[in-house]
């Protein structure tokens, strides 16, 4: 599925997949950061989490087998919905945060990697047992063990993403590329299962409307909205993030919580940009990857 940005073209994977939150949270940013992006001023922060918030709320209402869903997911990311988001967006105070938590935390056990060639083909590629072991089911003359992702299914009926025979469980994996003028210039991924929509959202905004090179946009300090509290989202950052912007957050009554340095739940993300001809690779400080050329 894809959608249009700024003057880029954002594809990622359809339903079942959460792919089509991240192309609703750049719908409802585009239009009120208005092409530009400051990651110092917590006015911007704030329209980022609240439009993270109101894609994960979409995802969580209608994911579901891609046959179910494939044609109204467009409709997330329209114009109109991207509308609607604005008219009720509050400047000076959370809203899509304020909805109530969610009690379905997702983990990961995800390796993403990106590939360029000298050609300018690129890949982006995930994959996940989800578990530490997936399933726990060896194929033994394959010497891999199955995944687990069908964790994931609702057991109600009358749910979006419930078990039924043959359907494609929900998943977080996502990986994605981006176009401008129908060639790649970016092409990145991440583990970390709500976390690899609100960490490409982040790095997304801070190199196509921040001026960031991919390794700045990766190394940078993130945040992460935690929906999984019950009293309700906490927007988790990374040390480093500049206490005006911890400070303009709770003024706009959001719950924040700091924490450490190069935390985990931040996820791990690897990104290429292809520039002039250049490849510019990035590999997450969090993680034991490298960006590699050879």
């Amino acid at each position: 599925i894809s959608s249009r940005f700024a003057d880029f073209e954002i594809f990622t994977t359809p339903p079942s997949t959460q792919g089509f939150s991240l192309l609703a949270a750049l719908a409802r940013v585009e239009p009120l950061l208005n092409g530009s992006f400051d990651r110092r001023d917590p006015a911007d922060v704030h329209v980022l989490v609240e439009a993270v918030a109101d894609g994960l709320r979409l995802r969580d209402l209608h994911n579901a087998d891609r046959r179910h869903f494939i044609g109204l997911a467009a409709s997330t990311w329209s114009r109109d919905a991207a509308k609607r988001f604005a008219a009720a967006f509050d400047r000076k105070w959370r809203s899509a945060t304020a909805a109530a938590p969610t009690t379905r935390v997702t983990r990961g056990d995800t390796a993403h990697l990106t590939v360029v060639d000298r050609h300018g083909t690129a890949v982006s590629l995930i994959q996940s047992l989800f578990f530490d072991f997936g399933s726990c089911i060896a194929v033994e003359e394959g010497g891999f063990t199955l995944q687990n992702r069908g964790s994931a299914f609702h057991l109600e009926p009358d749910l979006p993403g419930h078990l039924a025979p043959g359907h494609r469980p929900p998943s977080t994996l996502m990986p994605t590329i981006v176009l401008r003028d129908e060639k790649p210039v970016l092409s990145l991924g991440c583990m970390g299962g709500d976390g690899q929509m609100q960490t490409q959202l982040q790095i997304l905004i801070d190199v196509l409307l921040g001026g960031l090179d991919p390794q700045q946009a990766a190394s940078r300090p993130r945040w992460y909205l935690d929906r999984s509290s019950p009293d309700g989202a906490v927007i988790k950052v990374e040390a480093g993030v500049l206490n005006s912007v911890v400070d303009g957050l709770r003024a706009l009554g959001h719950q924040v919580e700091v924490l450490g340095a190069s935390e985990e739940v931040m996820g791990h993300a690897q990104v290429i940009q292809l520039l002039d001809g250049v490849l510019i690779g990035a590999a997450d400080p969090r993680s034991d990857g490298q960006a590699h050329a050879f």
